[in-house]
């Protein structure tokens, strides 16, 4: 199964706009609503939608994972990079989804390194 991805606020929309014309399924929070909400409630519509996390916001992310598994919930992937140039970002991103199907990535957290 494919991986499905949200990207947070802090990724640029062009990345989402890249990976659909690459056959990907993105949206971006600012496509669905998102901008400027907080990282539990973009956390909480991923889960409900199935989808994988993008974010350059580690710590935070990293925070709402642990409580996600101290509770016994389950989410869908955390994608987690560095601020990097687009064409970086877009190779990174490209790699960790292609290595990745959705199965593996449930309740993962991986670098893009």
């Amino acid at each position: 199964m494919s991986v499905r991805l949200l990207l947070d606020e802090d990724v640029p929309i062009l990345l989402a706009q890249v990976l659909r014309e690459r056959g990907h399924e993105v949206v971006h929070a600012m496509e669905v609503g998102l901008l400027g909400a907080s990282d539990d409630v973009v956390f909480q519509r991923a889960i409900e939608q199935g989808r994988a996390i993008l974010t350059h916001n580690v710590a935070d992310f990293l925070a709402l994972t642990e409580q996600l598994a101290d509770e016994g919930r389950a989410h869908a992937g955390l994608f987690l990079s560095p601020q990097l140039p687009f064409g970086d970002l877009l190779r990174r991103t490209l790699r960790a989804i292609r290595d990745r199907g959705a199965d593996d990535l449930a309740n993962a957290v991986v670098w893009l390194s």
